[in-house]
């Protein structure tokens, strides 16, 4: 499987998501299976967060972790710091909230340590500076080896950790935002927190160096259900989201490159995040084992510059 090495860390470039992981989701038998398989085929990426499943979702992963004893052959990722679900979206990133959510994940876990431990959304509200202040303790007490900004815009990241390198302070050295063949906006998600790739942002990466995990990397399947143009086995939600003259317009290109390349619809959308210019992993959010095996068949798939440069000119 493809891989970035990053600051000590490697990183499968495919990424597993386990946030459906938990009772009443995905229960243990099934996700370590899934999990089991996803390591087998050389993946190290493991993503969730505090909020997932209640906890649930760490908490099942931190008992597969303890059932197989492989923690150094993965790398960690879980975030904390989201918004309190109180119909008004509060913040929650402050010193205070951090520590509790992240005290919660590293017990679910049964972990001393995280390799990454993402603030899962910003609060604009509050001066850069004064955040990493708060977050610090997150690496100097060993907590975390990287920090990372999940929807964070990324000239709030590059303001953050120019504060932090003036402070002799740990900086955020990787970024989790809605990034997929299929283009989407915050307004289309139906959540302004939200950060998703666009023209701006996608500079501010290739400008800074950041790399990114992507989240929603295949736009609920988009392309891979409507490789035959039929688009009946969109959810109305996925519709709202992803359905619009643009990524139909890319959908034509894909079956294009497709036929000329020999590779399915789920290989071209992955591949586009693992071989793009700006360093890239894509997160699979996956439940059953035909959609994991599917997502690994882009493992070590690599797509051409000049077709990753044509989409972006859709």
């Amino acid at each position: 499987m493809k891989t970035l090495q990053y600051k000590g860390l490697t990183l499968s470039q495919l990424a597993i998501g386990c946030d459906c992981f938990g009772p009443g989701l995905l229960e243990d038998e099934k996700a370590f299976a899934l999990l089991d398989s996803f390591v087998a085929a050389g993946g190290t990426t493991l993503d969730t967060a505090r909020v997932y499943a209640d906890g649930q979702a760490e908490a099942s992963l931190g008992r597969w972790l303890q059932a197989r004893g492989n923690r150094d052959k993965v790398c960690l990722v879980t975030k904390g710091g989201h918004f309190a679900f109180d119909g008004k979206k509060t913040p929650r990133v402050n010193k205070t909230a951090i520590r509790e959510d992240l005290e919660a994940s590293l017990k679910a876990l049964q972990q001393p340590f995280v390799d990454i431990y993402f603030l899962h959304r910003d609060d604009p509200s509050r001066p850069v500076g004064d955040i990493m202040e708060d977050i610090a303790f997150i690496v100097e007490e060993g907590f975390a080896k990287m920090l990372g900004a999940s929807n964070w815009s990324i000239a709030r990241i590059v303001e953050a950790n120019e504060y932090a390198k003036e402070h002799n302070l740990p900086q955020f050295g990787i970024s989790q935002i809605a990034f997929s063949l299929a283009f989407t906006t915050p307004e289309s998600m139906g959540d302004l927190t939200l950060v998703c790739m666009n023209k701006e942002e996608y500079a501010g990466y290739q400008k800074s160096g950041i790399p990114v995990m992507a989240y929603a990397s295949q736009g609920k399947g988009y392309f891979s259900k409507n490789v035959n143009k039929t688009f009946g086995e969109l959810s109305e939600r996925a519709a709202v989201r992803y359905d619009s003259e643009q990524n139909r317009a890319r959908l034509t290109y894909l079956t294009e490159v497709m036929e000329k390349e020999g590779l399915s619809a789920t290989q071209v959308t992955l591949s586009y995040l693992t071989s793009n210019p700006v360093s890239t992993i894509a997160i699979a959010g996956t439940k059953t084992p035909e959609h994991l095996a599917d997502c690994l068949t882009a493992k070590d798939v690599t797509l051409q510059r000049e077709y990753i440069e044509q989409f972006d000119r859709i």
